[in-house]
Parts: C-alpha cells; sequence; structure tokens
C-alpha cells in the first residue's frame, strides 16, 4: 500500500495525499487528505498516512468480524429457543403416540 503524492490546484488546493483502504474482498476505498500549505505533503507524512490506514483497516475488519460474530450469536441464542419449542412438541407427539399405543387406535 502506497500513499500517493500530487497536486490537486484544479480545486483549490495545493496539494493532496491519498492512500488506499481494503477492508475485504468486497470492500474497499481510500483516504484522501488536501492541503492549502506552500509546500504541501512530503515523504514522511505518505509515511505516516499509511501507518494510519493500516490500523484503520484492521479495525474495520475487526468491526466487520464483530459485528458478524454479534449476529450469529443471536441466530443461534433465536436457534436454541426454537428448539425448546420443538423439542416440546416433540414430546407431546410421543406421548399422543404412545397412548395410541396402548390402546391400539392410531392418531
Amino acid at each position: 500500500m502506497a500513499a500517493v503524492l500530487g497536486g490537486g490546484q484544479e480545486i483549490g488546493h495545493t496539494a493532496y495525499l491519498s492512500a488506499p483502504l481494503h477492508v475485504d474482498e468486497t470492500r474497499s476505498g481510500s483516504l484522501n487528505l488536501y492541503g492549502t500549505g506552500e509546500h504541501g505533503f512530503g515523504e514522511l507524512d505518505a509515511a505516516i498516512l499509511e501507518l494510519y490506514t493500516t490500523s484503520v483497516e484492521a479495525a474495520l475488519l475487526n468491526a466487520r468480524r464483530y459485528l458478524r460474530a454479534r449476529r450469529q450469536a443471536a441466530e443461534l441464542g433465536q436457534a436454541l429457543t426454537t428448539r425448546a419449542v420443538i423439542d416440546q412438541a416433540k414430546g407431546i407427539l410421543m406421548a399422543v403416540q404412545r397412548d395410541s399405543d396402548t390402546t391400539g387406535r392410531q392418531p
């Protein structure tokens, strides 16, 4: 990942600095900085921006993983709740079946 140095005089800025952001296979973007100073951005600024974007990428990826884990935990909780209802229904059917087997009639 390399930050790009350049000039942006056409929009009233004297310099810009841009660095890509890659979160995952489907999400990407960039962080763009614009400056109005006489000397623009230097190599140190580009290096600092690259470090910053690396941290931002990691934070965004971790946030996506956290949200995915929360969603999965909620789905599993719902499945367990639903499972209890299903088990109760199965118990009732088994009891009915057992009663019908002892009386000789089919449900």
